[in-house]
């Protein structure tokens, strides 16, 4: 008799990309990451920092409200807040670098996209590119969103 040895890998050692069969970007996109509410902040900081460098990454933000109220006759108070909790925009062209590098963070949950069903197992949602529409409702080309981040960030250091 001869035995036979399965040459089958486990899946801990699968790769996230290749399990959910994500393909690489043409060109740059926006997406969606999910993080825990009131973390937006650190995961901006999170994301720009692991990303620094990185030619496929063109942008991170955070979109803010500020708005101003007074305290009395004399004093004005600046409040500002994030619009949509519990979410990072990412422009970048998706690569398996980009997407793993931010997978990997910390206080990345997901991205959001579509839900991924392989046998049994329920993988994480497969990154997809927002649509010009939600670009537009969203306001991301907004170049105010981007300088708000930059503030926000650098007052929380």
């Amino acid at each position: 008799r001869t035995s036979r040895r399965s040459t089958r890998t486990t899946q801990l050692f699968v790769d996230l990309w290749d399990k959910m069969e994500i393909e690489e970007d043409e060109e740059v996109n926006w997406y969606l990451i999910n993080c825990v509410a009131g973390l937006e902040m650190e995961l901006l900081s999170q994301c720009r920092s692991k990303c620094e460098g990185m030619k496929d990454v063109v942008k991170f933000v955070v979109p803010t409200i500020t708005k101003t109220r007074s305290h009395g006759a004399n004093r004005m108070v600046r409040d500002t807040k994030v619009k949509y909790q519990g979410y990072v925009f990412a422009k970048l062209r998706l690569t398996r670098q980009t997407y793993t590098a931010i997978q990997q963070l910390d206080l990345c949950r997901s991205w959001m996209g579509t839900i991924n069903m392989k046998g049994y197992r329920k993988l994480p949602p497969a990154p997809l590119p927002l649509s010009e529409e939600e670009i537009e409702n969203f306001d991301l080309e907004n170049v105010e969103w981007e300088e708000d981040s930059a503030k926000e960030e650098d007052s929380a250091k």
